[in-house]
Formats: structure tokens, C-alpha cells, sequence
């Protein structure tokens, strides 16, 4: 027999959703439900799920009231018979703000993808009822959860949106302007990129490229030997040996790779 121990009590909480136990119930009549309790408010949600996963408890915790999206951090607390050990289980994106939409964009699309509902920002509805009809379901809860990524003073450019592809649309056409007055800014920078003293080589050549993607977003035509000229421009003069090397390298075969 294990040492009899004093039971400890949770520390409380005077936040919503700080700190949110969960449990699973049933079968009861045929179904199975998580439980979701918050312990400062004592709300309880019982939810309908097909099984006891951790994808599918990490799914329905997701849609649910708490939503790790929000930027909401808790503790989870579960009995510790429960099988909840996985790498779905994710931080919070960085919410888009005027600075870092590239970035925004691809965690975005990768958090969609990973939870399913990619294609519903990018196909078309079905012709089908039944089909269009879950179909609208789920291009919904990607509109939902695209709205939760976004920092509230930039909400507003898809407030009047009704579907995920005219968000996602939307932000892109508000966050990649194709002037000549961003094509000129984006060129001086590329070209005054050079390799700094105590930098990574890989660090330098992620600049450029980086750049280099911005410039084809913003519309410029950007050839690759334009990005390997630059590669070879910014570098120091003690590269000198290696810039001759690929001086005189065939033209098909001088690439930024």
C-alpha cells in the first residue's frame, strides 16, 4: 500500500478558461462525450465525439468555447488513465498584424491543412445538397478560425467577409500591394543585402531569397541568376577565390542553388 498523503487542493482561478479540466464519458445510450469543465466558471460543456482520440479531443476542444486559436493559454487537467500524449497539441500562432503577413500567411495555411480545411478556402462549394451543406460547415469554421489569427485592429478588412476563400482573398489583396512604389523599396533593400561580418552563410542567403520572394509577390520579375548575382555581389572581398570560381561557371548551370 502507498503512503497515506494529505490531498492538495487546485489553486483557484479567477480567469475564464485559465484552467480547464477534461474527461471523457460513456458509452451512454450508444454515445460516447468529452466532458469540458472551467474552473472559474463552472461551465460544463458535454460534447458528442465519434471516439476518445487525442486528434479528436484536441479537434473538439479547438470549436469549442476555449479555443487555443484565441491566444488563450490553459491547463489542461485529466485523469491520468487518459492516453493524451501527442504533437497536435500547438501554440498559438502569431496573430497578422501590418508587419508579417509572408510569415502569417504560410503558418496560417499550414494550421489549416494540418486540421483539414484547406481545401475549403480553395475549392469551390459542391452542386450537391447534402454535400454543399457540410461543406458550409466547415468553410465556416476555416473563416473562424482565420478571423481568430488575425490581431483585432486588422479584423476590419474581412468583417463584411461570409467566406474563407473571400477572407483569405482579401488579406492578400490588403497585405500584398503590387505598386512600384513597394517593387522600388523592396529592390534597394535587395540590393544593398551584403554579408555581414560574424553572419551564417545561411543566414545571409535566407536574406536574400527571402527578398527575392517578396519582390515576386509584390510583382517584379525576378530571375534566378538575378538572386545568384546578388548572392555572389554581397559577399566580402575575402570570397574573391570563390566568386572567380563561379564567374566562369556555364550559364546553365549558374544557379542561386
Amino acid at each position: 500500500m502507498p503512503p497515506r498523503t494529505t490531498p492538495v487542493n487546485w489553486p483557484s482561478t479567477n480567469q475564464p478558461w485559465d484552467r480547464v479540466p477534461i474527461d471523457h464519458l460513456g458509452p451512454f445510450e450508444q454515445n460516447l462525450y468529452l466532458i469540458v469543465v472551467d474552473a472559474c466558471t463552472k461551465w460544463i460543456e458535454a460534447i458528442p465525439v465519434p471516439n476518445t482520440s487525442t486528434r479528436e479531443t484536441i479537434e473538439q476542444l479547438r470549436s469549442s468555447t476555449y479555443s487555443p486559436t484565441s491566444g488563450s493559454r490553459a491547463w489542461l487537467i485529466r485523469d491520468t488513465t487518459c492516453k493524451m500524449t501527442s504533437t497536435l497539441i500547438n501554440t498559438p500562432l502569431e496573430k497578422l498584424n501590418d508587419q508579417n503577413y509572408r510569415s502569417w500567411k504560410y503558418n496560417t495555411k499550414m494550421m489549416l491543412i494540418e486540421r483539414e480545411l484547406w481545401k475549403y478556402v480553395t475549392e469551390p462549394a459542391p452542386d450537391e445538397e447534402a454535400s454543399r451543406t457540410i461543406f458550409n460547415m466547415k468553410q465556416e469554421k476555416a473563416l473562424a478560425m482565420i478571423a481568430l489569427t488575425i490581431s483585432q485592429s486588422q479584423q476590419i478588412h474581412i468583417m463584411d467577409c461570409i467566406t474563407a476563400r473571400e477572407a483569405w482573398d482579401t488579406l492578400e489583396q490588403v497585405y500584398k500591394p503590387k505598386s512600384r512604389s513597394r517593387i522600388l523599396q523592396l529592390k534597394k533593400q535587395f540590393i544593398s543585402i551584403r554579408f555581414e561580418e560574424q553572419e551564417t552563410m545561411t543566414n545571409y542567403l535566407g536574406r536574400l531569397k527571402i527578398c527575392s520572394d517578396h519582390l515576386r509577390e509584390a510583382g517584379a520579375e525576378m530571375q534566378d541568376q538575378d538572386l545568384a548575382y546578388s548572392m555572389l555581389a554581397g559577399l566580402p572581398e575575402s570570397y574573391d577565390g570563390i566568386i572567380m570560381t563561379f564567374s566562369n561557371v556555364e550559364d546553365k548551370e549558374f544557379t542561386s542553388s
